[in-house]
């Protein structure tokens, strides 16, 4: 004879377990949503400036630019830097610090399309620049997008990569 009792209790228990392990795969599965993310733009850009050859001198823009360049509201960020050239070469670095995941995702999809609007422009006007626009760094992580533009894509990458990890 069978005690229902027993059944009853042993199933309760795989459900209990079952609830248990989809508990922690959830957490666990979180990762870097819940790392507390501190602003990085400046010395990113600085580190960039100082050791990653540019052909172009590269200056700070405001808002204004990047808004009409970009797309990127200022409300949408924590915190930015932009540097472009002055037109002779499509050299550029942009670092978007957003204020959550989607305005991230939002940013990385106009930035993909600065590229492209920057391959349309620089293939009739600066053909010589198909190559760096070709190999532009798009990166990021988190809240983080990040636009190199440069021949010295290598030691780029690799600063950037240090800061995103």
């Amino acid at each position: 004879m069978i005690n229902k009792n027993k059944g009853i209790t042993f199933i309760k228990r795989g459900i209990a377990a079952t609830l248990l392990l989809c508990l922690i795969l959830v957490l666990g599965s979180c990762g870097d949503k819940n790392k507390e993310w501190t602003s990085f733009t400046e010395p990113l850009a600085e580190e960039l400036m100082d050791k990653v050859a540019f052909a172009d001198e590269l200056a700070p823009v405001d808002m204004n630019i990047i808004s009409t360049m970009y797309g990127v509201d200022e409300s949408m960020l924590v915190d930015y830097k932009v540097l472009m050239s002055s037109g002779g070469t499509a050299d550029e670095v942009a670092i978007f610090f957003a204020k959550n995941d989607k305005y991230a995702n939002e940013i990385r999809t106009v930035v993909d399309a600065r590229v492209e609007d920057q391959k349309a422009v620089m293939e009739n006007y600066l053909p010589e620049e198909m190559d760096k626009l070709n190999n532009a760094i798009v990166s990021g992580v988190g809240p983080y997008v990040i636009l190199c533009v440069t021949e010295d894509t290598e030691t780029a990458k690799e600063i950037i990569d240090d800061y995103l990890k």
